[in-house]
């Protein structure tokens, strides 16, 4: 398709607003203009706080919405279909969005460096961003305000607890990254080192397996830190996503009823919020866009440490979660701009940059050909009422090592690959295997028990993608490094889809 150049010249503190073309084979490409005189400062502008190089043709992931912003003014040629240029236009200081990141971002640098000289206790501010609905901005202050911090030298960690439709890692998976480098532009996080928890459904409907596996990834994360004082200063942000108004007026319609069914039971959001502050250790939790959640937020907490009742339009700026300290609470403006993306095509291009990489990062995966009876298909959290148990405890374990394993309310489905369709399915790779490597290099087979005990924790290497299967052998596409077939496989079953062709629409 023919690309249309048009040039947009933004003023000092000035920011080109742009939605990408929502067609993967419609480029959207924005490159920043050299100075032309010889000797004068050169331009600088940025997107979402990682630096555009001048010159450098950047191709803006497609059905994305994005701001350039320039400190120093600039000048910008976007290449782009004709309606993309159609709905772009650039705002004065007034009307950016970067004046409040910047406010932010001056905040949580005085805590960084009150951490800095508070020893090695002192930890770097803990964020948490939420919404009430999609497409509010929730990923782009958790972005800007991760390059900020990365820019200034530090190593902050960044949590995508967004699992229906994360920002930063994959459809139901919650990740852990400690970003050393800013987020790239084009490639965004898909090969940024991380640790993937799988959750499978959303963490409303699963709220105990969700929190289950933030305490896992917590536990990593307080390891992290521990190495690195520039982890531990520059703290945390985390993605939280959207908090459905819907769900909470159910919960509360069920808490306030006579009858309470439990078989009707509802889960309220508000206490999966509070359970993750609490775990994470959030001490700044943002609302974006929405005073009717900062009050409920308040509400819920409070009411949860035995508080009296809040006075009506009465907002606090602190609550107290649990027995941990004060956490403050901000409500700070959407950055949306118009329609929310189509979650179906914005899972296919993760799928597609994992397997396949990018225009910039070449990715070669490797076929695997391994034999069906020794693949072991797993249902973690909420397993299928219909589905078979195949595998029982070796009769080898030894019973002194298997006293160790504390049980955890985590349910396991164990599956054969004939009883469900297999066909372009993406499997998770679980860091859990049957054996193990001692030093010597001979392989030792773990106790049931303990092997169990750490496919409940949920932690994942990789994503695999089910290429073929007959009755004996199943063919897989993977992307994890160092998959050894003889150490005992386990793939958690997900429903995610990757077919040859995308899904024509439908409506």
């Amino acid at each position: 398709m023919t690309l249309t150049e048009r040039r947009y010249v933004l003023p000092a503190m000035g920011e080109l607003r742009v939605t990408a073309a929502t067609r993967a084979h419609e480029r959207t490409v924005v490159t920043l203009q050299p100075q032309a005189e010889e000797g004068a400062e050169q331009p600088r502008a940025d997107v979402f706080g990682t630096e555009l190089l001048p010159g450098v043709a950047v191709h803006l992931p497609a059905g994305r919405s994005f701001g350039v912003f320039s400190p120093t003014g600039c000048s910008l040629v976007v290449a782009a279909p004709h309606s993309v240029l159609q709905a772009c236009y650039g705002t004065g200081f007034n009307a950016t969005n970067a004046r409040s990141v910047a406010d932010i971002n001056t905040h949580l640098e005085v805590l960084r460096v009150r951490a800095r000289r508070g020893g090695e206790d002192a930890v770097g501010p803990r964020v948490l961003f939420v919404a009430d609905r999609r497409a509010a901005g929730t990923s782009t202050y958790v972005r800007t305000l991760t390059n900020y911090a990365v820019r200034l030298g530090y190593h902050p960690l960044l949590l995508d607890a967004a699992v229906e439709a994360p920002r930063f890692g994959y459809p139901g998976v919650i990740s852990l990254y400690a970003m050393q480098h800013t987020i790239d532009i084009e490639e965004e996080m898909c090969f940024a080192p991380a640790m993937h928890g799988f959750q499978g459904i959303g963490k409303h409907e699963d709220p105990l397996f969700f929190v289950h596996l933030l305490s896992q990834l917590m536990r990593l994360a307080t390891e992290r830190m521990a190495r690195s004082d520039r982890c531990r200063v520059g703290g945390m942000f985390v993605d939280y996503g959207m908090i459905s108004r819907s769900l909470v007026e159910e919960a509360e319609a069920w808490e306030c009823s006579e009858e309470r069914l439990e078989e009707h039971r509802k889960t309220n959001p508000l206490d999966v919020l509070a359970d993750t502050i609490a775990e994470a250790d959030i001490d700044h939790v943002f609302v974006v866009g929405s005073a009717w959640l900062r009050f409920k937020i308040a509400q819920r907490v409070h009411k949860r440490t035995g508080g009296s009742r809040m006075k009506p339009f009465v907002m606090p700026s602190a609550v107290v979660c649990g027995k941990g300290p004060s956490v403050q609470l901000f409500l700070v403006d959407a950055t949306e701009c118009g329609m929310s993306n189509d979650d179906l095509f914005v899972r296919r291009q993760c799928w597609l940059q994992y397997f396949f990489g990018t225009r910039t990062t070449a990715v070669k995966p490797t076929l695997l050909t391994v034999s069906a009876s020794l693949v072991r298909l797993v249902v973690i959290g909420r397993g299928e009422a219909g589905a078979m148990s195949t595998f029982m405890p070796m009769a080898d374990d030894d019973p002194q090592q298997v006293q160790g394993v504390v049980g955890q309310p985590i349910s396991l489905t164990y599956v054969q690959p004939q009883d469900v369709d297999l066909q372009d399915r993406i499997l998770a790779l679980s860091s859990a295997t049957e054996l193990e490597e001692l030093p010597d290099g001979t392989l030792h087979r773990v106790p049931f028990a303990v092997f169990e005990a750490r496919l409940r924790q949920g932690l994942i290497v990789g994503f695999a993608l089910v290429e073929s299967v007959s009755s004996s052998r199943i063919t897989l596409l993977v992307n994890a490094a160092a998959v050894r077939k003889d150490t005992g496989l386990c793939f958690i079953l997900t429903e995610e889809r990757l077919a040859t062709q995308a899904a024509p629409a439908t409506g």
